[in-house]
């Protein structure tokens, strides 16, 4: 039993390697199938008699109120490839996320939403609703992780999609520390 490896340099090598190519085919299929189910925000307006914004997607029109909102994550401005600096907002609802970025035509509407909801601006750059604590929103923010508009027969699979994408980073990281830190040399060291 000296010098017993499971696997030989070589078989150990190639296992992780294979291991490295399937995850990253998989990894980028399941990264275009949330890109193809994902539902991209065209407009978004105001109407004052309802108090309510209506967001207007590739998909559907949605409706919200500023009571919707469950969560605001700001970016404050940054400097992007053309210079010019741009801020970018995720507003999570009861009916999905909006990405907001500076750069949109819409992006005064969605400002005018975040300061209806956030009345106390501190500079914080995740706000909550008062009554929920911040391990309790980032729950409820997880199970969000849908764009506004999305169809409904999507939001499972976008889900599924994402819960692989998790697990198979898991599968990427064992490989490579597999690849790097060979066991049998590990156990070598630790016998002598």
């Amino acid at each position: 039993m000296k010098g017993f490896t499971f696997f030989k340099a070589r078989e150990r090598e190639q296992i992780c390697a294979r291991a490295i190519v399937v995850s990253i085919i998989c990894l980028l299929v399941c990264v275009l199938g949330v890109r193809g189910m994902t539902v991209d925000v065209l407009d978004m307006y105001f109407i004052n008699e309802s108090s309510a914004y209506v967001v207007v997607t590739e998909k559907e029109t949605v409706r919200i109120k500023s009571t919707d909102v469950l969560r605001i994550e700001r970016s404050y401005a940054k400097t992007v490839f053309t210079g010019n600096p741009i801020e970018m907002d995720k507003i999570y609802t009861q009916k999905g996320f909006i990405y907001l970025s500076s750069a949109d035509t819409f992006a005064e509407t969605g400002r005018q939403l975040i300061d209806a909801v956030d009345t106390d601006p501190t500079g914080e750059t995740v706000w909550i609703p008062p009554k929920m604590t911040l391990d309790e929103n980032a729950q409820l923010a997880r199970s969000l992780d849908y764009a506004i508009g999305t169809p409904k027969h999507y939001i499972p699979l976008i889900h599924l999609f994402i819960q692989i994408q998790v697990f198979i980073f898991f599968i990427l990281i064992l490989a490579l520390f597999f690849l790097i830190f060979p066991l049998g040399a590990l156990r070598k060291k630790i016998s002598s």
